[in-house]
């Protein structure tokens, strides 16, 4: 007999189970659909039996167990060290895609050594960044740092189609090494969540310094619409262009495509957008 909290959630057409005890109204919107169905639908289009996909960021699993129904090679990575138990959980719960997953605990970064992991209130809830912010009060637990080709080559990976990054601000330091894996493995489809708004937070906590003379400007910029780090940020836009032009197209996360001329600084500090990179069309 199952326990109480254990059940199989199903999505779309793929079925597997779940510890629901471990962040119950998350794994509440996935069943309900509210949680990132464009998301679901990226992979449905993109990630087939034949693929080898990294999720980078996969927290609890749900999209990393998804691929795995498709019979995807899944390589996931979390740092967080509470996520990556609830993780281990969830893959223990479904023996048959055992063969199709494998999990690290460790943070893409810039440099290989243990490193800071920062989060709000708690580990665990999907926020835990590489970043220092303003916001955070959490900086008790670590992880191993390892750059992206280190990575690659630790898990003796030869081929990948399909890459989903979701850091909480922990791209936009490891754009340069993203576009070197990509160019040295042709990598067809990469998903990236962008969160300057973290980015900006971290800024503040190394600029600024104290705690709430940080984020008093951070409620006046959101009030008057301005950016006083606003060339830091721009300095990063345009980094996450030039991974986007080795791409024939960009596309946000719900499918609207996003022309060369529209993919633009401004466009992206301006929209809470996740890019959809691919050199195959998305034909929704």
């Amino acid at each position: 007999m199952s326990a109480p909290n254990i059940f199989d959630l199903q999505i779309n057409k793929a079925s597997f189970k779940v510890d629901s005890s471990f962040s119950p109204e998350y794994w509440c919107d996935i069943k309900s659909g509210n949680w990132e169905a464009h998301t679901f639908e990226i992979i449905d289009y993109f990630v087939d039996q034949t693929s080898v996909a990294l999720d980078i960021g996969c927290w609890a699993g749900p999209l990393s167990l998804y691929m795995a129904t498709k019979g995807a090679q899944v390589f996931c990575v979390e740092p967080d060290p509470v996520a990556y138990r609830a993780l281990i959980n969830n893959l223990g719960l479904n023996p048959n895609l055992k063969q199709n997953i494998h999990a690290f605990r460790l943070a893409i970064a810039v440099h290989e050594g243990t490193l800071n992991l920062f989060a709000r209130k708690s580990y665990g809830q999907s926020s835990t960044s590489l970043l220092n912010r303003s916001r955070d009060h959490m900086a008790s637990a670590t992880a191993r740092g390892c750059p992206l080709a280190n990575f690659v080559r630790i898990a003796n990976i030869s081929k990948i189609d399909f890459i989903k990054i979701d850091i909480e601000g922990g791209e936009f330091a490891i754009v340069d090494d993203l576009i070197k894996t990509i160019e040295k493995y042709h990598i067809p489809t990469l998903y990236l969540s962008l969160h300057f708004a973290q980015l900006n937070e971290s800024i503040y906590k190394n600029k600024i310094g104290i705690r709430p003379i940080s984020l008093m400007l951070l409620k006046l910029e959101k009030y008057f619409r301005f950016r006083l780090f606003s060339n830091v940020l721009q300095s990063h836009a345009s980094a996450i262009i030039n991974l986007a032009r080795r791409y024939q197209y960009a596309y946000n996360q719900f499918g609207d495509e996003i022309p060369a001329t529209g993919l633009t600084v401004g466009y992206l500090l301006s929209t809470e957008v996740d890019l959809l990179l691919s050199n195959r069309s998305w034909k929704k």
